[in-house]
């Protein structure tokens, strides 16, 4: 029996060729597309905006000086919002891109505050306080108005048993010995605010005619002029029938029936406040 074996021709070879090439062909136009795409969002967040390769430098210098851009990092929004209360005023340009991050906008520092000891004292100034108020039988649901008190940083709680004092001491080597690996592989961390947005927080904050408040209602913060806003702030609020100008006789009085009433709430519990300070220091 004869094995007939299939011979290709010259046009079939041809077309898988040419079909081949074209696959190829869009492949890498796919992967260019992607390429310059990803290009100019990189360009535009790094400078503020990208050139465009088919006009000269001279008008992409001038459409950059035209849109004033200002490099956003990619950590940051892109939908930023703030209101600008003094339109007679002419703000610096970039102060939108910087205010429009929101006042709660944190920064970035650029290395790490391993700071192992501070954690750890006040980590096992806490674990202290709650074994000694378990002793002292102090329960978490007892009475207990945090405003009423103040810390006393001169105040430190009696030592804990000794294998709650191990545990913290061998968790503090632990810890050490972890950052002291890790010293060597530390870079500097990159900071979520650009040059010119640094610049402009810095000019803002030494700009006393100018003041800056957050809004009501989570509306992003505010920029006004400085003598508009105490203005503002006189005729809205102090300026009412809700507040009474005092002459400076009067408020020596009223200061006056202030001190005499706190001394003699302290005079009447003076047992008390003894006790307290006999019990906590």
């Amino acid at each position: 029996m004869q094995i007939f074996k299939k011979i290709n021709s010259r046009r079939i070879a041809q077309r898988r060729a040419k079909r081949s090439r074209r696959q190829t062909e869009t492949q890498n136009k796919k992967l260019q597309e992607q390429y310059k795409y990803y290009l100019n969002k990189r360009c535009t967040r790094q400078f503020g905006f990208c050139a465009n390769p088919s006009k000269t430098k001279q008008n992409n210098f001038n459409y950059a000086l035209k849109t004033q851009c200002i490099p956003i990092p990619s950590g940051q929004l892109t939908n930023l919002t703030y209101h600008n209360l003094c339109p007679n005023y002419k703000l610096p340009p970039g102060t939108r891109e910087l205010l429009g991050l929101n006042l709660k906008f944190c920064l970035s520092s650029k290395s790490p505050h391993n700071e192992v000891s501070k954690t750890m004292f006040s980590m096992a100034r806490s674990i202290r306080i709650q074994h000694y108020l378990q002793q002292c039988n102090i329960l978490p649901d007892s009475e207990y108005i945090k405003q009423l008190y103040i810390k006393n940083c001169n105040w430190h709680p009696p030592p804990a048993p000794p294998i709650i004092e191990d545990s913290l001491l061998a968790f503090k080597n632990s810890l050490k010995e972890k950052q002291l690996r890790c010293k060597n592989n530390t870079r500097a961390n990159p900071n979520n605010l650009t040059i010119p947005q640094l610049n402009k927080l810095q000019a803002l904050c030494q700009n006393k005619g100018l003041i800056i408040k957050q809004t009501d209602k989570n509306l992003g913060p505010a920029i006004m002029i400085t003598s508009q806003y105490i203005k503002q702030v006189l005729q809205e609020h102090l300026l009412s029938k809700d507040y009474q100008e005092l002459t400076q006789q009067e408020a020596i009085q009223k200061l006056g029936q202030v001190k005499s009433t706190l001394k003699e709430i302290l005079t009447a519990n003076a047992n008390q406040l003894s006790k307290a300070e006999n019990t906590f220091f």
